[in-house]
């Protein structure tokens, strides 16, 4: 069973333009991703382009391809040819997925503690009747 894996292209321009779309058919058309049968890329639509809540590229996107041997490839393709236009070399490493942090204790073994909660605050009061009881 095959898994995706993503490289990570960094130095792209900081800009609002081009669009995402643009973008990577700007990547394609410079690596000849779709071409290079090696290279097995995701294809259209599969290029994650980070951006600001402003919409301004941060200088950094993700490509997808479907075999680890093809995002190898790709990653030593844009390194070598690394001038992406006029102003902007860009540089492509093998994505690492973020790591879950692990829970620091003090307790020196592999077994993960739960953390100590508070008991749960009663929704309601229960008031107590001062009728007398029925016997």
């Amino acid at each position: 069973m095959s898994s995706w894996t993503q490289v990570y292209v960094s130095g792209l321009p900081k800009t609002k333009l081009p669009e995402d779309e643009r973008l990577e058919q700007l990547l394609q058309e410079r690596y000849h991703l779709v071409q290079d049968e090696l290279l097995t890329w995701a294809g259209q639509g599969s290029t994650v382009v980070k951006r600001s809540q402003d919409s301004v590229c941060r200088g950094y996107c993700f490509l997808a391809f479907l075999t680890q041997a093809g995002a190898q490839a790709a990653v030593k393709k844009i390194n070598t040819d690394s001038q992406f236009n006029d102003k902007s070399v860009i540089k492509a490493e093998l994505s690492q997925p973020k790591t879950k942090k692990a829970f620091k204790s003090n307790v020196s073994s592999d077994i993960r503690l739960r953390r100590y909660r508070a008991p749960p605050a009663p929704k309601h009061p229960v008031l107590k009747s001062s009728a007398p009881k029925k016997k």
